[in-house]
Order: C-alpha cells, then structure tokens, then sequence
C-alpha cells in the first residue's frame, strides 16, 4: 500500500477552474518567472469583465496591447459589455465597431446590445440608439432579455420620443420581441394613460402598416369618444376616430371595425349613435361576444345594457343571444355580481335565461356562498326551474 503524507501532496489547479484571486496569484507568478502567460490573461481578462474590476481591466487591456497579444471574440465583447456597465459609451462603440470589422460571424448577446441602447438612450441619443439595435444583425437571443426590453421602451417613452414607433419596429424585426401585439399594445396603453393619443394613434397607425395588426383598437377608439365630447376637440377626434376606424377595416373586414365602433359607443353612453349604427350596419351578434372575450368585467356589462336600451323585435341582434353569451362570459370568469344584475334586466325585460346556463349559475352561487335571490331561483328539479311566488 502506497501511503503519501500531505504534505508531499502537490494539487495543481487548472486556471479554468480558477476563481479571480487565484487566476490573477497565477498570472502574476508566471509573468514573474517570464513563462507563457497569455492563456492566464485571456481567462483573468474575462473574469475582471464578469466582476467589473476597473482598474484590472484597464491594466489587462494595456498587457495584452503591450505584449500584442491576439484578442478573442469573446474579449471583445467582454470588454464591449465592461464599457457600457461604466458609462463609457465612446469607447464601448468603438469596440462594437472593431467587432465587426474583425469578427463578422460573431454573435452578440441581446442583452449586451439592449443595455447599450438604453444607455445611448439616457444620453439622449435616441438615433445611436436606433442605429446599434439595427445594425447588429448576429444577435443570440436569450429569452432573460424581457426586462431590458421593457425598460428601453419605457425610456423611449418617458422622452416622449417620436422614434418610439420605430424602435419597437426593430425590435419585432430584430427578434428581440416575437409577439408584436404584446409590445404596441403595451406601448399604446401606456400613451393612452398619459394622455399621448396622437403618439398612441401614430404607433397604432406604424403597426397596422408594418405588421397587418391592430394592438388596444377597442381601447383607442373609446379614448377618442371621450375626447370629442369636448366641444373644442370634437372635429379632431371625429376625423381620427374615422381614421382608426378604416384602418380596423383594412385589416379585419367591415363587421368587425362596425362591432368595435358600437361597443365604443356603448362605452361612452352614446345610446342614439348605437341605435343609428344598428340600423344602418349589418351587426352580428356572435362577433359582438367575441369582441366581449377582449373587456374587463365592467365594460362587457355596460356595453350590454346600453345595447339592450335600443334592441326591440325588429332588431338584427338577439337580445336573448346577447344576453346568455354574456351570462356565459360571466360564469366563465367567476363574475357572479354582473350575472345577477345581468339577469336581473333580463327578467324585468322578459328576456328568457337559459336554462342550462341558470342552473349552473345558482350551483356556483351556492358553492361559493353567494345568496341566491328569490326571484332568480327556488328549486330545480330535473330541466324544470320552478320560481317562487310570494
């Protein structure tokens, strides 16, 4: 049995595994005794990158220049990244520019080009911006990337900048972002909310003729109703409420653009432009629940009373259909309130409930400890509802 005592033991470390301390004792060791150092250098360059350690970088950078040493790809997009996390955007686009040149089957990862363009944006250079987000073609996508991306549109969207539209442009084009309307829906909301509407209807517009697409219509529509209430503003947003009405046509046909503009007339309480609309549009009312699919709660109920206020015999639209779709709608998403005031209206309208869709409602009611009023239900036997009488 061979028995060796420890301290004959010599463990050698291979600098791969090496953490930075040990990685910049074993470079300072080999350039001492003047031995091949410049495998060491390239893995202590990476990992002062990866620490950020200022100082060390800019000492490596000048040893590897000093020694003329080859640079990797890697470095250089090491060094790239070090530059932007220190706010050095001169020097880090010079690099980007030297790894172009140098590298041109090299990937970048997104995250690298997205953190330079928010820090191109903060300088308030929004066409550097633009321009580092189309010019680097070879990007690898890593799908950790989203908050970035968030974060850039939200910068281009605090500078109010008319490039706003072209920037999430390229980053659809880019594939930086595989869902468009995820990204124009959440830039034309938060114009909305600002009060931008001609921002949000220019990225609205931007949308439709690069992408075929038509992100928060109901939403743009309904915001430009409320507005023409003001007499000042009124001819404004008449013209535009026509022009995102054509555009919803363009991509989606008549009926749907016709069902988009009756829910934003209900919407705004604009019963006699409903009526009208009803009379002279073709409307179907299984688009109109599909359309429904899309609201909050409160919306599907007040677009539905304000669009039973005008239904009669003679209407193209079934109140019965309407209603029971919108009891479904509710019933579906747990919103008990709105179903009891829904078939509150519908029983002083003598508008019949489906049956199968009443009984499934009280059993929700009960199992969830909602009190089932008496003129809704009493008892169900079989198919058969029986109300009370009092």
């Amino acid at each position: 049995m061979l028995v060796l005592k420890l301290e004959d033991c010599v463990i050698t470390v291979l600098n791969r595994y090496m953490n930075l301390d040990q990685l910049r004792a074993h470079f300072d060791e080999l350039k001492a005794k003047s031995k091949n150092h410049r495998g060491t250098l390239r893995r202590l360059f990476m990992a002062a990158c990866h620490h950020n350690q200022v100082e060390l970088v800019n000492q490596l950078t000048q040893e590897m220049n000093t020694c003329k040493f080859d640079w990797t790809a890697g470095m250089r997009l090491n060094l790239f990244d070090h530059y932007v996390k220190n706010g050095k955007i001169e020097e880090a686009l010079s690099e980007l520019t030297e790894i172009q040149s140098k590298f041109k089957d090299c990937t970048i990862d997104n995250f690298k080009v997205l953190r330079c363009a928010i820090l191109l944006v903060k300088l308030g250079r929004i066409d550097d911006a633009l321009d580092i987000i189309n010019k680097c073609t070879s990007v690898n996508h890593k799908p950790d990337a989203h908050t970035q991306i968030d974060d850039l549109l939200f910068l281009m969207i605090q500078n109010n900048s008319d490039h706003t539209s072209a920037m999430a442009t390229s980053l659809v084009n880019r594939g930086y972002y595989t869902d468009t309307l995820y990204v124009f829906r959440y830039l034309i909301m938060t114009q909305l909310l600002r009060g931008n509407i001609e921002l949000a209807i220019a990225l609205f517009t931007s949308c439709v003729k690069d992408f075929n697409k038509t992100p928060a219509k109901q939403e743009v529509l309904v915001e430009l109703m409320k507005l023409s209430s003001n007499p000042s503003m009124k001819s404004d947003c008449d013209c535009l409420v026509e022009k995102v009405y054509e555009l919803i046509k363009k991509v989606h046909g008549k009926r749907i653009a016709d069902v988009n503009l009756l829910i934003a007339f209900a919407l705004c309480d604009k019963v006699l432009e409903v009526k009208d609309l009803l009379k002279t549009s073709v409307i179907q009312d299984f688009l109109i629940s599909r359309q429904f699919a899309y609201l909050t709660n409160d919306d599907v109920m007040k677009s539905t009373l304000v669009i039973l206020k005008v239904l009669d015999n003679k209407s193209q639209i079934s109140p019965e259909f309407l209603c029971n779709t919108v009891l479904c709608i509710c019933e579906n998403r747990g919103d008990y309130e709105h179903a009891m005031e829904l078939e509150k209206q519908m029983k002083e309208k003598n508008i019949k409930i489906d049956k199968s869709l009443q009984k499934n409602s009280t059993k929700i009611l009960k199992s969830n400890k909602y009190p089932v009023p008496p003129v809704i239900v009493d008892k169900i036997e079989g198919n058969e509802i029986v109300q009370k009488t009092n």
